[in-house]
């Protein structure tokens, strides 16, 4: 049961750090001001980039199995 809880804990800060990484990119929110970085892309663009979808398939993943471990709780 605690490694449920764990388990349960570990995804859902997954879910939230992947929304908010959504969010940031966008809206193309930047962190730091200075020189304009060549690879940044923003909108639905920034789809065509492999990490950034393997990330958005993360986030679903895990909130699919946060939904499920609450059912075992």
């Amino acid at each position: 049961m605690k490694k449920i809880k764990i388990s349960y804990i570990l995804n859902i800060i997954i879910v939230i750090m992947t929304i908010i990484g959504f969010i940031t990119m966008i809206t193309n929110f930047k962190f730091m001001h200075g020189q304009d970085i060549v690879l940044q892309s923003t909108k639905l663009g920034m789809l065509r980039f492999f990490t950034v979808d393997s990330n958005i398939f993360i986030g679903i993943v895990s909130l699919l199995f946060a939904i499920k471990e609450i059912q075992l709780l």
